[in-house]
């Protein structure tokens, strides 16, 4: 393999990790603000932020991890309102 081939199989690879975390984080904050007293939901949405914030993440990519904790918030608060509004 070639540095280039090299850098884009790591480059992949890190943007499927944060995927998977973006996808997971949407999932466990959905399961959060339909149980506010989830323990478990609860533990994931923290466990997940502090992947958002960590260097680990920093080193995957450029992105700013609490911008986007942020915005993913905000998308799945607007779903789930936009879900009782059509519900009632």
């Amino acid at each position: 393999m070639d540095d280039d081939s090299t850098n884009t199989s790591w480059e992949n690879l890190a943007n499927a990790v944060v995927l998977s975390a973006v996808r997971d984080f949407r999932t466990e904050y959905k399961k959060l603000l339909r149980n506010p007293n989830s323990k478990a939901a609860a533990g994931e949405v923290a466990s997940l932020v502090r992947f958002f914030t960590s260097d680990y993440y920093k080193s995957l990519t450029s992105v700013d991890g609490g911008f986007l904790v942020r915005k993913l918030k905000d998308e799945v608060e607007e779903k789930i309102n936009a879900e009782k509004r059509r519900s009632s």
